[in-house]
């Protein structure tokens, strides 16, 4: 179906997945690639367009609408080797970040809420008391919220974390 994107938002692709699509306005052209992670802040421009499936298997993506106002009063980005910041802007800042095997990572409490998303398949994760165990799983962390993980794995794992400003 024909549909618009004009909220600012998220994307998260979880899939390899051949997809087609036909568009009425694109402001820019997004990589549907397996593991890409972006912003689109539609601020000018919204993507009209409708987009179809043409594999043999599901087309898993996230788009995080990101409506509300942000406030702007946010602790700096997080400064660490597993923490790759990908983007900071208005209404959030998302890190890619990678948990080595038999690891635990305690983060003080942050003044954002924070939306932890399992990218990886076949590994496992426990963020505070929830476990996340397939690929698309997430877990939202309130503001003032520690952000406690851990892996007992015998492989790193891969997880898209989000501050909320």
């Amino acid at each position: 179906m024909w549909h618009k994107h004009s909220t600012p938002s998220v994307f998260l692709i979880l899939s390899a997945t051949k997809t087609g699509s036909q568009v009425r306005v694109e402001p820019g052209k997004p990589s549907f690639a397996d593991g890409n992670i972006w912003f689109e802040g539609f601020y000018d421009t919204p993507r009209i367009h409708r987009v179809w499936n043409e594999d043999d298997h599901e087309f898993h993506v996230i788009d995080m609408e990101l409506p509300h106002k942000p406030n702007g009063d946010i602790d700096p980005p997080i400064k660490d080797p597993s923490f790759h910041l990908l983007f900071d802007e208005r209404p959030v800042r998302g890190y890619r970040m990678t948990l080595g095997s038999r690891v635990s990572d305690h983060r003080d409490a942050r003044k954002a809420p924070m939306v932890v998303i399992l990218v990886d398949d076949g590994a496992m994760v426990k963020v505070r008391d929830t476990v996340l165990r397939k690929k698309g799983d997430y877990v939202f962390i309130p503001a003032g919220t520690p952000l406690d993980l851990q892996n007992d794995g015998q492989a790193e794992v891969k997880l898209a974390v989000f501050e909320l400003k």
